[in-house]
């Protein structure tokens, strides 16, 4: 009766005995793998998640052509180049307020404003200045070794080849107003995006435009790209 009473709890401590033994092999194996990550590898995952880091790149798409009715253009878009920095990837603040002061015209204490209010967001690039004229541009390109965290991004912008003629009808592209931003039609814009205001600029707004895209990078420590890793 002793036997044939003992034999269930024989099996059950068999089986928790094996179940103990996989449990303790699995905490050595994972064990393991920490140390050999962080012991053995470990310099070298540091060096690569400071030296390499991904940015997303947003690219706006181009605002489609209004044309009269013999084809003629009068509206398109010119490439424009704007300034942005990075507040996390700045370098040298000193050396980037002296080239912004002298080719940009950009006051320090202004862009040392910008910097202040973009901590909260050190990732999110700030932009100095829209538009630059080429000069400046080549300035700029030609020490971008000395300034990690600046970038020059590329855009279209909203070009009239008749100048003033019938602006009543073709209106303007501007960035978008808080009180257009509550908007529900308007609820997939952001601040700071463009939007057709007036005449057929506005009216056929959703018409005109473009999709926006995007390009994913990668950037060393001091925040100069190395390679792009897609675009869309």
């Amino acid at each position: 009766w002793l036997d044939k009473t003992s034999r269930p709890d024989f099996e059950l401590q068999r089986r928790m005995g094996f179940f103990q033994v996989l449990v303790i092999a699995a905490f050595l194996i994972l064990t393991l793998r920490l140390w050999h990550l962080q012991v053995l590898e470990g310099d070298r995952y540091e060096v690569l998640s400071k030296s390499n880091r991904l940015r997303l790149r947003i690219e706006e798409g181009c605002r489609g052509l209004i044309v009269d009715r013999n084809g003629e253009v009068l509206a398109r878009n010119r490439p424009s180049f704007d300034v942005f920095i990075t507040p996390r990837d700045v370098s040298d603040l000193n050396a980037i307020c002296r080239c912004f002061s002298q080719f940009l015209k950009v006051n320090p204490g202004e862009l040392a404003r910008q910097m202040e209010e973009g901590r909260g967001c050190p990732d999110e690039p700030i932009l100095v200045k829209r538009d630059i004229d080429e000069a400046a541009m080549v300035a700029l390109q030609e020490r971008k070794h000395e300034l990690g965290g600046v970038t020059l991004r590329l855009r279209p912008l909203r070009f009239y080849p008749r100048g003033d003629f019938a602006t009543h009808l073709l209106g303007y592209v501007s960035e978008i107003n808080p009180r257009q931003l509550l908007r529900e039609e308007n609820r997939d814009f952001r601040f700071g995006e463009r939007i057709g205001q007036g005449g057929v600029e506005g009216a056929y707004d959703a018409l005109l435009r473009g999709v926006e895209g995007g390009e994913q990078v990668e950037v060393d420590a001091s925040g100069h790209e190395t390679r792009g890793l897609g675009r869309i």
